[in-house]
């Protein structure tokens, strides 16, 4: 294949094509319009009975699989299975009833009636669903959260103290159990119903391994006081976990000898049995059932050596016979265990789609996400109904069940029939069984688990942001427990998706010689850039989160700052109009001189006149002759027009001029790119090896750095900036006043804190700020209600970093917010200030609606702090006549206390130092919580403002105001105030109108903006801003999770391939499928990516390598009835099936090629993928290639083992046109039909003339 590579070459003769060029020439097809929404839902409605039937076997597949069961291959398997799997759901149902709490036969319940109704709904030919670890420790948390043990104390007799009623405490701990069962399936159910099994794309590898390995950690945790016979207190919720081990560690004194003697010996035995059946399984026709085996000796020991009342060994206790009825939990419970069961419904359906994913491509059959996620949860409503607990899937069992010959879910039900018989018969013989012996069980059973750990090192070299999100999901799930711990886990993986997508490699590209190929600069020696042309690539999509980084990035690689640029030539232009102005001005006054002179003579005809005048020091000569510079003057007129009409005339020549001098400097920085890319490559080493040298102007680039006002102060123009700032600092000031005691109300202070409010934080922003234009200052977040009222408790922290968040939504660096997300949150804002501020006098409020608005967000939000932390029942006492008053002096101190408390560590959070600087100072004088103002910033800017020194002209006017104005104010109504506030919020209602642009612009901005909007008025603003911003960043998710994809054709004369379906005149080629993805490939959308590959491929590649694997058996089977046949030694090989065809199934395609241009990153389970679709397709001979890589993407390969010595950089091109020729000449098909492509040998080329194979006719 190398050699065949290397002699080809080809030669393309095409126009320089545009887009709109390219649109003609591959006639781009219209959009076909979509169906009516009434069409579609009428066509969904309608019925037939084909359609019937087909619903049917859907909803209930076991219809579909059972009458076509086949007992003579799969009877005796299914049966072996059954039994070996039966035997196993024994101790472990019993042993995992521990870690749910409840008493061990509820267990054998959950492993005979959810099997049943799966066996009915599932499709999954191979899991064995019932009890689980992981899922059983997240039932033990709630029902000790929601029964614990001190809720059963009763007193007794014999020991003259309490005791726990064991029998009461296990009833209630029984129907919370079946209460967050029956909610999680039901749960379960709706989302199957609402096709929400795509959910599951969310748990990638990584992360499901680091959860599962997380919750072995609690289930071993909680199993030690089984092990040691010790009774630790039982903790709940985050860092419950470390809490337990602390308890246990403070009684291992008082360890049960007996009890720890039992738990060795049975850990002794089931690890050396376990090790055996490992060992021997290729030998074993089933693995020795160790598990029945260790719990039936124990019993025997235990009842004939009465370990539990000589040695105090706990056991298991009553067991009794039969099925319980079935018994609706009480619903009351409901709303206790939401979260929890929500959490259940999410792991057990992961769990168990996962591993039916893996089977399923394994033996060649799909399995419905949707249906499954019905089955599971039918098996969990139904189970609940019957005191079962949560079930899941279980990867031993599973294994088991595979291995044993089980091809159907008739293993399953046969399993369910033995716990039948041992429900019935045989389980009151275990009622002496040692709990110490189910909890040694469960840590052999653990043992796959905790052997993931082992997946860090080959993370480590793979994929490190894998590795990352693997060791957060472990520390998650150990310290916020399972519940918690999953959702956090899911959300950082999300964010890294983000946060690769957020920070791309951005790179200049240049030509490699003699080819149509681009790469970057950075990392081939041999491209060449083209003089005055800059290539630039980012490894991601463009997208709210990444565009201003996107344009510094541009900045930082052409070497052109082009905010400084336009600024300097707007200051430029500037200063030049200003000298015009005062050119004109003195040739008028020359005029009018001129004028009284020419008055005084009688000269006739016409004169040449000339003038002399300087601009930016050049002297310029004004005459009346054209060809001196291009001004002619009509001399008919009078001296003094003559001179305004050239100089008129020369202005505008300067201006041109000076536009060219702009553009030279535009054009010199450009070309001297590439000498400071090199200087910066050179210069690298020695920036590194200084890094952490400090000197003397380092220092005071620092200290410039932190404290701006130094370096722009010196600097500062009082004759062009002194009168602006004067005019703009009074002009804000004024507006500081009124909007500083208004919003004061919102933050349910006083209104002078508003006035402090306005002037600290002010003074601090003018040190330690950059911006020269925006106005520090109150602001309002409205999520507040007078009338609400909360007990006196610590502050909460989401409405903290809310209140430290809330500022960057108005400052323009924030970048990693969705457009439509701050404009969406203001409207919603506006609605609870109308509903917080109650109006006293209409006709005052109409008086003050003259005065501008503003906006001012963050007042509402540090008085929803200070009522909920200080309301006022809190502060009624009783007077002198009995009567309870409400102590307003005692409540308002407390109130400023704990709005300064909350601005300090709003300032501590703060991502900006100076915003940060000035509320924690601000703090300290009892300002509460400050931001910028839309408002006073356009005023500040309109009046003339330049710099920070109208912020302070206007915090002087604010202390004047405050040291001897402030009295004058107090018979100030406050019904003005609010209506002052009521004014502010006109431009946020005015973000209405946005609803119409985002219509038009991007849909999915305007479903943020509205999401946002309704999350902020129903959820109030802690809550609704966290949602908002979670759901602003599941649409980059959803974006790229759902892509689309295409078959790619060729542009006839052309290398050029676009998608066949847009594009009329692409041309698929034969023998060839040309894949590509919107979107990058990744954890989310990896399964998607291989169903759409077997969608447009036409090949399910599935069955094929599941009928391929059953005609192979079937042959050897005939080749070896033939070898006794004729009493031969010799083995035949199994001969190779026939390419293109096998069985009913056939294919008219050779290669396929997958088009990675798209993608920026791969993580493990993207690299599975790929490594799955290249050896699944190779045992079919379908050759699969790939194309485009970038390079990080190639770096990404490389590290995460994807290349073995069948698997080479051979397989990878730089183009998709590359692919196809190497794919054309290795199946001896060096053209094919409509195939415009010169092919060139090199073996026919001259080895200098190589570079050139590839032309382009411009």
């Amino acid at each position: 294949m190398e050699a065949a590579q290397r002699s080809l070459g080809y030669s393309v003769e095409r126009e320089v094509l545009d887009e709109q060029s390219l649109e003609e020439v591959a006639q781009r097809r219209e959009k076909s319009p979509r169906t009516p929404l009434a069409d579609r839902l009428k066509h969904s409605l309608r019925c037939s009975g084909p359609r019937l039937r087909r619903s049917v076997l859907r909803w209930v597949p076991v219809l579909s699989w059972l009458p076509r069961y086949s007992f003579r291959e799969w009877t005796l398997g299914d049966l072996i299975s059954g039994i070996s799997v039966g035997i196993m759901h024994l101790p472990q149902g019993m042993a995992y009833a521990l870690l749910a709490a409840v008493p061990p036969v509820f267990g054998l319940y959950s492993s005979f009636y959810p099997i049943l109704v799966y066996f009915i709904f599932g499709t999954s030919r191979h899991i064995s669903v019932g009890t689980y670890a992981v899922m059983s420790v997240m039932i033990g948390s709630v029902t000790e959260r929601v029964a614990p043990d001190s809720l059963f104390m009763v007193s007794s007799n014999l020991t003259n103290g309490t005791v726990i009623d064991v029998i009461a405490r296990d009833a209630e701990r029984v129907r919370v159990a079946a209460a967050v069962t029956l909610l999680s399936g039901i749960f379960q159910v709706v989302l199957g119903l609402v096709q929400f099994g795509f959910v599951v794309t969310y748990l990638s590898d990584p992360l499901v391994r680091g959860y599962t390995t997380g919750a072995a950690i609690h289930v071993i945790v909680s199993q030690l006081k089984y092990t040691l016979g010790i009774s630790p207190k039982r903790h709940t919720g985050p860092l419950s976990l470390v809490y337990t081990l602390i308890d246990v560690c403070w009684l291992l004194p008082q360890t049960n000898l007996g009890t720890l003697v039992v738990s060795v010996v049975s850990l002794v035995a089931l690890i050396a049995v376990k090790e055996l059946n490992a060992r021997l399984s290729k030998k074993l026709p089933m693995p020795i059932p160790v598990e029945l085996i260790t719990i039936i000796i124990a019993t025997v020991i235990s009842s004939q050596t009465s370990l539990d009342s000589r040695y105090g060994v706990e056991v298991v206790g009553m067991i009794p016979s039969g099925l319980q009825p079935p018994v609706l939990p009480p619903v009351s419970l409901f709303g206790e265990v939401v979260g929890d069961a929500f959490a259940l419904a999410v792991v057990g359906y992961g769990i168990a789609i996962s591993l039916g994913r893996i089977f399923a491509l394994k033996y060649g059959y799909k399995v419905d996400s949707n249906q499954e996620l019905v089955a599971l949860g039918l098996s969990n409503s139904i189970g609940g109904v019957f005191q079962c607990f949560a079930i899941s899937c279980s990867m031993s069992r599973t294994l088991v069940q595979e291995s044993t010959g089980g091809k159907t879910q008739v293993a399953s039900a046969l399993s369910a029939l033995v716990i039948l018989v041992i429900l019935l018969k045989v389980g009151e013989l275990f009622q002496q069984l040692p709990k110490a012996v189910l909890a040694a069980i469960i840590f052999v059973n653990l043992h796959g688990m905790m052997k993931q750990f082992l997946d860090l090192r080959t993370l480590w070299k793979q994929d490190r942001v894998d590795m990352l999100v693997w060791l957060v999901t472990l520390i998650a799930t150990v310290l916020l427990n399972p519940d918690l711990g999953l959702a956090a886990s899911i959300a950082f993986a999300l964010l890294t998706v983000i946060f690769r997508t957020q920070l791309p490699q951005y790179s200049l590209l240049g030509q490699i010689p003699g080819t149509s190929l681009y790469r970057p600069v950075e990392e081939y020696s041999e491209v060449k850039q083209t003089p005055g042309i800059l290539i630039f690539r980012s490894s991601a999509l463009l997208y709210f989160a990444n565009a201003e980084l996107y344009v510094q990035a541009l900045a930082r690689k052409s070497g052109i700052d082009i905010s400084r640029v336009l600024a300097l030539k707007k200051k430029q232009e500037a200063k030049h109009l200003h000298r015009e102005k005062k050119e004109q001005r003195r040739a008028k006054r020359e005029a009018k001189r001129e004028a009284k002179r020419e008055a005084k003579r009688e000269a006739k005809g016409n004169k040449n006149v000339h003038y002399n005048y300087t601009v930016e020091g050049i002297e310029l000569d004004e005459v009346t002759h054209e060809k001196d510079l291009g001004v002619y003057v009509d001399s008919s007129l009078s001296p003094s027009k003559q001179c305004g009409e050239a100089i008129k005339k020369a202005n505008t020549m300067y201006t041109m001029h000076y536009l060219e001098l702009i553009w030279i400097l535009w054009t010199v920085l450009g070309s001297t790119l590439q000498e400071r890319y090199r200087c910066s490559r050179g210069s690298s080493e020695e920036s590194n090896q200084t890094y952490s040298r400090c000197s003397g102007c380092r220092l005071r680039r620092s200290v410039l750095r932190w404290v701006p006002v130094l370096s722009w102060l010196p600097r500062y123009s009082f004759r062009d900036s002194a009168l602006g700032d004067l005019v703009s600092g009074v002009s804000v000031g004024i507006m500081h006043l009124p909007q500083g005691m208004a919003y004061a109300l919102l933050a349910s202070v006083p209104p002078v804190f508003g006035l402090y409010s306005s002037f600290y934080p002010v003074l601090v922003y003018f040190i330690f700020g950059t911006s020269r234009h925006i106005s520090i200052g109150e602001q309002h977040l409205t999520a507040h209600r007078p009338e609400q009222t909360a007990p006196v408790e610590p502050p909460a922290c989401p409405l903290l970093i809310c209140v430290c968040v809330t500022p960057l939504l108005t400052l323009p660096v924030v970048h990693t917010f969705s457009p439509s997300l701050p404009l969406s949150i203001s409207p919603s804002f506006c609605v609870h200030v109308c509903v917080s501020v109650r109006l006293c006098s209409l006709p005052v409020c109409v008086c003050v609606f003259l005065l501008s608005g503003t906006f001012a967000v963050i007042s509402l939000m540090v008085g929803s702090v200070t009522e909920r932390l200080a309301p006022n029942e809190n502060f009624f006492h009783n007077d002198t006549n009995g009567t309870e008053v409400l102590d307003l002096t005692t409540r308002d101190a407390y109130r400023v206390q704990v709005a300064a408390a909350v601005t300090i560590l709003a300032g501590i959070f703060q991502e900006l130092v100076a915003l940060g600087l000035s509320n924690t100072v601000g703090g300290f004088f009892q300002c509460y919580s400050v931001s910028s103002s839309m408002s006073r910033s356009l005023i500040q800017e309109s009046t003339g403002g330049k710099t920070q020194m109208a912020s302070a002209v206007s915090a002087v006017i604010v202390l004047v105001t405050v040291l001897k104005l402030g009295s004058l104010f107090q018979s100030l109504p406050k019904a003005v105030l609010s209506a002052i506030v009521f004014v502010n919020l006109k431009g946020m209602f005015m973000q209405f109108l946005d609803i119409c642009t985002l219509w038009r612009s991007s849909k999915i901005d305007l479903l943020v903006w509205v999401v946002t909007f309704v999350a902020t008025l129903v959820l109030n603003l802690d809550l609704g801003l966290a949602a908002s911003i979670g759901f602003a960043l599941l649409t980059v998710i959803f974006r790229t999770q759902l892509p689309r994809y295409y078959v790619l054709g060729q542009i006839p004369g052309t290398e050029l391939y676009l998608d066949v379906e847009t594009y009329a005149e692409a041309r698929e080629i034969l023998g060839i499928t040309i894949f590509r993805s919107s979107a990058t490939v990744y954890f989310a959308n990896a399964e998607l990516y291989l169903e759409a590959l077997k969608k447009k491929s036409g090949i399910d590649i599935s069955k094929l390598l599941t009928y391929k694997r059953k005609q192979a058996a079937k042959q050897q089977r005939r080749e070896q009835r033939e070898q006794r046949r004729a009493r031969r030694h010799a083995k035949r090989a199994v001969r190779r099936l026939s390419l293109g065809s096998l069985g009913k199934w056939s294919w008219d395609i050779h290669s396929i090629i997958l088009d990675l241009s798209t993608c920026n990153f791969l993580d493990t389970v993207a690299i599975n993928t790929l490594k799955s679709i290249f050896t699944d397709f190779g045992e079919i001979d379908v050759g699969v290639y790939i194309a485009g890589c970038q390079a990080c993407v190639v770096e990404q390969l490389e590290c995460g083992d994807f290349f073995i010595p069948s698997l080479t950089k051979r397989h990878l091109f730089p183009s998709v046109h590359d692919a196809v020729l190497h794919c054309l000449q290795l199946h001896g098909t060096p053209t094919a039909p409509g195939y415009d492509c010169v092919l060139v040998s090199f073996k026919d080329t001259h080895p200098d003339t190589l570079t050139n194979a590839v032309t382009h006719t411009h």
